[in-house]
């Protein structure tokens, strides 16, 4: 158990169950980590975390409260996405 994270395994436990659900709600098309939404014209869009992000990042917010959420859910994206790499 990792003293400064004790509640990890369950946490990674319940995050990729959250990414689970959105794979299957995608069927064969691939999720991914960003989307791109269009305003009006090609020029001004916004870019935004995926569905499955936001659905961690939620569920860690509701669970834990806002500022232990968020650090939470952080960990649980970079250990699932990183598996413990640094992007350089």
């Amino acid at each position: 158990m990792n003293e400064d994270w004790p509640t990890q395994e369950d946490d990674l436990q319940i995050a990729a169950e959250i990414m689970d659900e959105h794979i299957f709600a995608h069927g064969d098309e691939p999720i991914s980590l960003l989307q791109i939404a269009f305003k009006g014209d090609d020029e001004d869009f916004n870019v935004e975390i995926s569905d499955f992000m936001a659905g961690i990042a939620e569920h860690f917010v509701y669970h834990y409260g806002e500022k232990k959420g968020k650090d939470i859910a952080r960990k649980v994206l970079t250990k699932l996405l990183l598996v413990n790499k640094t992007i350089h």
